[in-house]
C-alpha cells in the first residue's frame, strides 16, 4: 500500500509538470519564480487638481488633473480619452491640449478642441501616452492647454470628463503580465471655470494678471528663423538689461499654437531664459511663405513694471522695451 500512494504520488507530479502550463506556471514563468496577479488600475480626482476660476491665458494652464493608481503589477499608461463638455454656447478654441507628468514634462499627444469639439455634444478626445506606474503606487495627469482663444460664453464653464461611456477611458499593459488592463470610468473632474474678462487678444501688452507681472508679444516672423536657412525653429533668449529682473515664463506662439514653452524652476526667476528644443510642445513647427503673421513671444517678468533687453535666436539679437 505504502509503494502504491509514492506511486499516484509520483504520477501527480509528473502531470503537474507536463500540464501545470496552462494554470499556476504559466503565471511563475511570465512573473518569475513567484505567483503573480494580473494588474489593475483605478482612477480618481486628484487633490492636485485646481480649484476656483482661472483667468484665460495665453500660455499653457493646468486646466484639471486625474490621479490613476496601479495593482499588483507596473502598468504601463498607453490611453487615455477624454471630453471636455462647455455647454451650447461654447465659442473660440481651447489650444495645445495634452497631458503631463508631475515634472512638467508632456506624456501625450496633443490636441486642438474647435468649438465643435468641447460643446454640448463633446467629441471624445484620444490621447496616446507612455507613462509607467509601478505596483501599488500611483501617477498625477495634469490636463493643460492654452485657453486664450476661447471667446464665449464668459464665464465658460467646462466640464473635463473621462470618456468611459463607449468603452475604456485610461488603457494600458501589465508589464509582467502582458495583459490589457483597463478603466471605463467616466469620472467628472471639477467643472473648470475660465474668465474671458482680462483677456486681451490684440497684440502688445496685455493686461497683467496681477500685481506685479508683465506680459509683452511681439508680432514679428523674421527673427524666429533668422540664421536658419531651412527654416526649422532653433531656439530662442529673452535677456533683462536689469539684473533684479526676473523672467519667471517664455512662450512662443504660432498660429494660436504653443510651439514650445518654459516656466522658471523658482518663483523669483531668471535674467535670461531660453527656450530650446527640448522645450518644444509636439512636433515642433517649420517657418515657410505660408506661415500666419500672427506669431507671438510672450514674456512675463515678476518684480517690476517694465524693463528693457534682448530677444536672441542663432546669429540675430533684436532689443526690445516693456513698459507697461
Amino acid at each position: 500500500m505504502q509503494l502504491n500512494i509514492k506511486k499516484y504520488l509520483a504520477v501527480f507530479l509528473v502531470a503537474a509538470v507536463l500540464f501545470g502550463a496552462a494554470g499556476v506556471f504559466a503565471q511563475d514563468y511570465r512573473c518569475g519564480r513567484k505567483s503573480c496577479r494580473v494588474g489593475s488600475i483605478s482612477v480618481s480626482t486628484s487633490p492636485n487638481s485646481p480649484t476656483g476660476e482661472q483667468d484665460a491665458s495665453y500660455s499653457l494652464q493646468t486646466l484639471k488633473v486625474f490621479r490613476v493608481q496601479a495593482y499588483n503589477e507596473p502598468v504601463r499608461i498607453r490611453e487615455v480619452k477624454l471630453t471636455f463638455n462647455g455647454g451650447p454656447e461654447a465659442e473660440g478654441t481651447i489650444d495645445s491640449v495634452g497631458i503631463y507628468n508631475n515634472a512638467g514634462t508632456l506624456k501625450s499627444s496633443v490636441a486642438r478642441l474647435y468649438s465643435s469639439a468641447w460643446d454640448n455634444t463633446p467629441a471624445v478626445q484620444q490621447f496616446t501616452l507612455d507613462a509607467v506606474i509601478q505596483a501599488g503606487e500611483y501617477a498625477d495627469f495634469y490636463i493643460k492647454g492654452v485657453t486664450g482663444n476661447i471667446t464665449g460664453p464668459d464665464p465658460a464653464r467646462i466640464q473635463i470628463r473621462l470618456a468611459g461611456d463607449n468603452g475604456a477611458s485610461v488603457s494600458g499593459t501589465g508589464l509582467y503580465s502582458k495583459q490589457a488592463i483597463i478603466s471605463s470610468t467616466s469620472l467628472g473632474l471639477p467643472l473648470l471655470t475660465v474668465r474671458l474678462e482680462d483677456n486681451d487678444e490684440s497684440p502688445g501688452i496685455s493686461n497683467s494678471r496681477s500685481a506685479a507681472a508683465v506680459e509683452v508679444r511681439y508680432d514679428w516672423r523674421g527673427i524666429l528663423y533668422a540664421g536658419s536657412e531651412d527654416r526649422q525653429w532653433k531656439g530662442l533668449s529673452i535677456t533683462a538689461n536689469n539684473y533684479r529682473v526676473g523672467i519667471t515664463e517664455l512662450t512662443l506662439i504660432v498660429d494660436n499654437r504653443v510651439i514650445a514653452s518654459k516656466v522658471a524652476d523658482s518663483d523669483s526667476g531668471s535674467r535670461t531664459m531660453t527656450l530650446s528644443s527640448s522645450d518644444l510642445i509636439g512636433s515642433g513647427f517649420t517657418f515657410d511663405e505660408r506661415t500666419s503673421s500672427k506669431i507671438w513671444i510672450v514674456v512675463r517678468a515678476n518684480g517690476v513694471t517694465g524693463f528693457r533687453g534682448n530677444i536672441s535666436v542663432p546669429g540675430y539679437s533684436l532689443p526690445f522695451s516693456i513698459f507697461r
